[in-house]
């Protein structure tokens, strides 16, 4: 029984390392990206890189910049959002959030659009130290107009994409 207990003890401490930095006011500076070799115009790259800051414990809003390229188009815009973070007290630690963002969209056919754009995502972090983790997460967007590209050579105004990034904290 003895043992037993040192080693539920040594298992506690090892696991409760990590992910403990997501309290009120934390900030965070991020970086997300996404790369598809394989769209109907090429390599499409897409690049957010945002800061936020935790109001409440788990609680986090920011903003950020959004760039995206491919052999079609080149877009460029500005989000803001909102996460929450569910602190399981080890390394992972998942999240869901939304976004609200504006971009513009500029077509190699001579067509430029803006729309604002309605998200939300659910992901998780890892953290690989104290104040640093790496992060996956499923994006899902609506926006106000046809922008998003998709592999049979037309536009549409939802889309779905798998990002990662790393996220700084302090």
């Amino acid at each position: 029984m003895r043992k037993m207990m040192i080693i539920a003890a040594i298992l506690a401490i090892g696991v409760t390392g990590y992910g403990q930095m997501l309290t009120m006011g934390t900030q965070e500076a991020r970086i997300d990206g996404m790369i598809d070799f394989e769209s109907a115009w090429g390599t499409d790259i897409g690049l957010s890189i945002g800061y936020g800051y935790f109001v409440a414990d788990n609680l986090e809003f920011g903003g950020g910049l959004l760039l995206e390229n491919n052999d079609e188009v080149t877009a460029w815009g500005i989000e803001g959002f909102g996460e929450y973070n569910f602190d399981l007290g080890i390394e992972f630690v998942p999240f869901a959030g939304a976004t609200i963002a504006w971009g513009t969209y500029d077509f190699d056919k001579g067509d430029n659009n803006s729309a604002f754009i309605l998200g939300a995502v659910g992901g998780g972090k890892y953290f690989i130290v104290d104040n640093v983790a790496v992060v996956a997460q499923l994006s899902l967007e609506w926006a106000s107009e046809k922008i998003f590209t998709k592999k049979d050579y037309k536009y549409t105004d939802t889309n779905a994409a798998i990002e990662f990034g790393i996220r700084c904290f302090f």
